[in-house]
């Protein structure tokens, strides 16, 4: 067992001397050059276990490379167009409210906006867990996070996220805004007065957070 422990040592060992050596001649000489790597013996080398794992390597942080790459590159775009991901997933991504998008939707979406980004680096960039289709969190995990915050404070606190529009305080606000002829709307509040209402409640949170503006769909303050 020893004897056969010595023997893959050595193995092993004149397989990365051999690789090394491979290396350095290509880069030392060029193809015809005395000393180069001929042709017929190449194929040996290339199949050395070290050779093989070093391109395994140079091609898993290639493609790691180019997934990080466009995946900021789709990032940027969505927050040039809609300010931030949560209204991009809202309004762009997700319009029929799936909670998920598959590679159709994806593809579809850069078509509309004529994004000139690498797909398939960007689904692997994306699709974190390779699942085969991307979430809100994938996309932005700060607010998801916040979403996911609020939603639960909501119902542990009211029932429902829907409930909170029907609280006497919240429904006061709009009347006041209202007949001060400030603000018509039933339907809509203000960024700023929402917030207002919410600390009142008790979820303190800045009008200008993450939360607020991933509920204010058009970006118009309300």
């Amino acid at each position: 067992q020893e004897m056969l422990k010595l023997k893959m040592r050595s193995k092993f060992e004149r397989q990365r001397l051999h690789a090394f050596l491979y290396g350095e001649d290509n880069q030392m000489y060029p193809p015809k050059h005395r000393r180069a790597q001929r042709p017929w013996l190449a194929g040996e080398f290339e199949n050395l276990p070290v050779l093989v794992c070093q391109r395994r390597l140079e091609h898993y942080q290639d493609t790691y490379r180019k997934s990080v790459q466009a995946r900021v590159a789709f990032l940027k775009e969505l927050r040039e167009i809609y300010t931030n991901e949560v209204r991009a997933w809202r309004r762009g991504l997700d319009t029929d409210c799936k909670f998920i998008v598959n590679k159709v939707d994806l593809r579809q979406f850069l078509r509309q906006r004529d994004l000139s980004v690498d797909f398939n680096a960007l689904w692997r960039g994306m699709d974190n867990d390779g699942d085969e289709h991307i979430s809100l969190e994938e996309i932005t995990p700060g607010g998801a996070l916040q979403l996911a915050l609020f939603r639960s404070w909501a119902h542990e606190k009211f029932g429902s996220c829907a409930a909170v529009w029907d609280l006497p305080k919240v429904w006061e606000a709009r009347e006041l805004e209202a007949d001060s002829g400030r603000w018509a709307s039933d339907k809509k509040m203000k960024v700023g007065l929402l917030a207002a209402v919410l600390k009142k409640l008790g979820w303190d949170s800045d009008a200008n957070s993450v939360l607020y503006q991933s509920l204010d769909l058009y970006g118009c303050g309300f």
